[in-house]
């Protein structure tokens, strides 16, 4: 997993669980309202972190890098 991932399910579960859901159609409804409300360039930094985490891992040829980033 990436940190995208984590980011994405970390962030979707507490919106759609704001609230304890009381069927599985207002679960659906709110996992669709919880996608639609992440501002796309929120999803961009995600994905560029992402991007540089892995160039960090190549140019380290594996090794630990996170004083890198």
């Amino acid at each position: 997993m990436t940190p995208l991932d984590f980011f994405l399910w970390g962030t979707l579960k507490d919106m759609v669980y704001k609230e304890e859901p009381t069927t599985p159609q207002i679960m659906r409804q709110r996992i669709i309202e919880a996608c639609a409300s992440i501002a796309p360039d929120v999803i961009r930094r995600a994905s560029q972190s992402v991007i540089r985490r892995l160039q960090c891992c190549i140019d380290s040829n594996g090794h630990h890098f996170e004083h890198l980033l």
